[in-house]
């Protein structure tokens, strides 16, 4: 496999545009089933392949979700589940196995620290 390097702003176009498929795909599984159990295995995914890359962006990644779930819940009336329950799950979502160098909670207190100052509407 070759490495590929990449501008940050390109970097960050991509885990925000990933973060905002995985909260519509959220939204509409929510809006099907009208139960959230947790964000899903993709966003615990990104967010530790964030997480290890660039620590500070993780929040924002969060954030883009959020606000992609949020609108998709909107749209589809459906109930959106809020920060608290997002960030509740995702140890759910989340493969320590494929991340054992990720400090999970470390990472989940400082996105739900973080996601408010990007986006207020995520509580």
């Amino acid at each position: 496999m070759t490495d590929i390097t990449i501008s940050s702003a390109e970097y960050r176009s991509l885990f925000e545009n990933s973060a905002a498929h995985f909260g519509e795909i959220t939204a509409r599984s929510l809006a099907s089933s009208g139960h959230f159990i947790h964000p899903g295995d993709n966003i615990g995914r990104l967010l530790c392949q964030v997480w290890t890359v660039s620590p500070e962006s993780a929040g924002l990644a969060l954030a883009a979700y959020m606000v992609a779930l949020n609108h998709e819940c909107d749209r589809l009336d459906a109930p959106r589940p809020g920060l608290a329950k997002i960030t509740s799950g995702l140890p759910l979502a989340i493969n320590e196995i494929e991340f054992p160098n990720v400090d999970v909670a470390k990472m989940i207190a400082t996105v739900t620290q973080e996601v408010p100052r990007y986006y207020s509407e995520a509580l």
